[in-house]
C-alpha cells in the first residue's frame, strides 16, 4: 500500500503527519531560508505533500514571483 493510499483510508494518521511536516518546516527548514531572498528565482514550483508553508514564505519575500504549488 503507497503512503497516499494509506492516509486516504487513515484520516487521523494524515492529519498527525501534516501537522508534522508543518511543524518540521516552520521549526528547521525555514530557518535555513532565511538567509537568502530568492530574488534570482524566476518560478517557484513546489511539489509536495503539505499545504505550502515553504512556499509562502518565500512568495512572501517575493510577491511579484510566479509560484506554483502542487500538493496531492
Amino acid at each position: 500500500m503507497s503512503v497516499y493510499s494509506y492516509f486516504k483510508h487513515n484520516s487521523e494518521a494524515a492529519r498527525n503527519f501534516t501537522e508534522w511536516m508543518k511543524e518540521t518546516t516552520r521549526e528547521w527548514i525555514l530557518p535555513l531560508f532565511e538567509a537568502d531572498d530568492f530574488s534570482e528565482v524566476i518560478t517557484l514550483v513546489d511539489v509536495g505533500w503539505n499545504i505550502g508553508t515553504l512556499t509562502a514564505f518565500i512568495f512572501n519575500k517575493n510577491l511579484k514571483m510566479p509560484a506554483i504549488l502542487f500538493a496531492r
